[in-house]
């Protein structure tokens, strides 16, 4: 499931992890999401006919860290992160969503509040020999409204907070199971979409090393130890 310590690593994966330190050691945080609340929760995949609901199956626990992907003040837009750790029986599986355009669901884009946006994992995974990207479509759109993280603490202590999955191997999406976000956790988490893949929904071969010291090098310039990824 994991990338190996070991793997050789190649001069642009070298030069993508010495960039993103540069920028973790300037920032003292994470190159981007830098502030952020982390909550528990479940996730149930329920689409038999889901190629991605097939591979991961079932209800199981999440810590999901909200956060601004570049950290503007206070309400002002950014672009929204939802970073989910599957809690499941193979091991630590980590999906990363951003917000994206409603019409335009493919695309990152910035919004103004938690809810008023889906969010989508942008990359796409190879699922049973299928490329797919997942969604993830806030139920109650008026939930959370202002963009700052106060607000979706608020909202996560007065009621639960759900999204829809959804799925797409092409143009259209289809539901294949919810995300509840049910309380608030003071738990820090490292997620690494490439450190903790599903041995069935992988990420694409090209990217996923460029991506994986990425995320190595905003680790090591924050001064994060590696084991935070256990």
């Amino acid at each position: 499931m994991s990338v190996s310590s070991a793997e050789p690593q190649t001069k642009p994966a070298e030069l993508v992890r010495t960039f993103f330190e540069g920028l973790a050691r300037l920032r003292s945080a994470r190159v981007f999401h830098p502030d952020g609340a982390t909550f528990v929760g479940t996730v149930a995949f329920t689409n038999a006919q889901s190629p991605t609901a097939g591979a991961l199956g079932g209800t199981w626990p999440v810590h999901v860290r909200a956060s601004k992907g570049f950290g503007t003040p206070g309400e002002w837009p950014d672009v929204h992160g939802l970073a989910v750790r599957v809690i499941h029986e193979e091991g630590p599986v980590d999906l990363l969503f951003a917000t994206a355009g409603r019409l335009v669901p493919w695309v990152v884009m910035p919004s103004s509040g938690w809810c008023d946006h889906p969010y989508t994992t942008f990359l796409p995974y190879t699922v049973a020999d299928r490329k797919v990207i997942l969604r993830l479509d806030p139920e109650e759109p008026d939930v959370a409204s202002d963009g700052d993280v106060p607000s979706i603490l608020r909202a996560v202590a007065s009621a639960p907070l759900t999204f829809v999955v959804q799925e797409s191997s092409g143009i259209s999406w289809r539901p294949i199971g919810t995300l509840t976000l049910e309380s608030i956790s003071d738990e820090e988490i490292a997620f690494d979409p490439v450190a903790h893949q599903h041995s069935r929904v992988r990420h694409s071969r090209l990217l996923a090393p460029l991506r994986h010291f990425a995320y190595a090098g905003s680790r090591r310039g924050r001064g994060a130890p590696n084991q935070d990824l256990e």
